[in-house]
Parts: structure tokens; sequence; C-alpha cells
């Protein structure tokens, strides 16, 4: 522990206060949870039925967020993070050298 009033304590406070974060205002909120539900804006707007400036507007602060729409938005991201998806291994072309099937002998 650094003793108060030291040179080190008042680095270590302003070193809190500097790296502190900001509660995020909503249309930041948004777009982190659109960039870890890997959804853009049109991806958003199909999945609610909207115009596809709709979310534009909302995650540049142009309109305000639906605070249940943000609520749902961020239940959602929270389920991929906590629940991702498999890693998966895909072969493309059956793991052949020049994919696909194999070719027929031609004859000659």
């Amino acid at each position: 522990m650094t003793a108060p009033g030291s040179p080190l304590a008042a680095l270590e406070a302003l070193a809190a206060v500097t790296h502190a974060q900001t509660p995020a205002t909503p249309p930041e909120r948004l777009r982190a949870a659109l960039r870890t539900l890997r959804w853009s804006y049109g991806d958003l707007a199909v999945v609610l039925g909207c115009s596809a400036s709709t979310p534009r507007y909302w995650c540049l602060g142009i309109s305000p967020v639906p605070p249940s729409l943000l609520a749902w938005a961020e239940r959602h991201a929270g389920a991929l993070r906590d629940d991702p998806p498999p890693l998966v291994r895909l072969s493309i072309g059956g793991g052949r050298p020049g994919g696909g099937r194999p070719r027929k002998p031609q004859s000659s």
C-alpha cells in the first residue's frame, strides 16, 4: 500500500481517475451489443421489421434508443458471450487436394 500524500499515491489516484470508464450511452451500448452479436444495422432492421435507417439512427444517437430494445439486445449479446458457438473445423472439399470429389480416371 502506498503511503497517503506521497507522490506515488498522487500518481495512482490520477491513474484511477484517468482510466475510469464513463458510463456508456445507450447508442454506444447498442453498438457494442450488435458487435457481439455480429449484426449490422441492416441485420437488426430485418429482425425488427423496420427501416434499415432506424437502427443506424439509434446507433448514431440521432434517434433515442428504445429502452426495451436496448435491454433485449444486451440480453442476447450476453447470452452469446455466456454460451458461444462451438469451434467447428470445416474441411472444404473433403480434405482432398484440389477439393471436391475425386475425379474419374479419364480413358485414353
